[in-house]
């Protein structure tokens, strides 16, 4: 599972999500969504906008959590 990091690194930054929405265009909500992991997907254009902005990189914004609960998986084959 990959869950991102941008609240985290928002605090870090002192940016508020209203601020990052006027800094990169991007809607409020669509930020909002993103730092919540409330999304499906990423889009690319969405985070080059938010690392332009941010001046980090996208695994600065990401966190991979291993899943051992997936289905097909057991603990044995890890």
């Amino acid at each position: 599972m990959i869950k991102n990091k941008l609240m985290v690194v928002l605090a870090e930054k002192e940016l508020t999500l209203t601020e990052l929405s006027q800094l990169t265009g991007i809607r409020y909500a669509t930020l909002w969504s993103f730092g919540k992991n409330k999304t499906q997907k990423a889009d690319y254009e969405i985070m080059d906008r938010i690392c332009t902005v941010l001046e980090c990189t996208p695994g600065d914004l990401l966190h991979y959590i291993r899943d051992t609960k997936r289905k097909g998986e057991t603990e044995e084959s890890e």
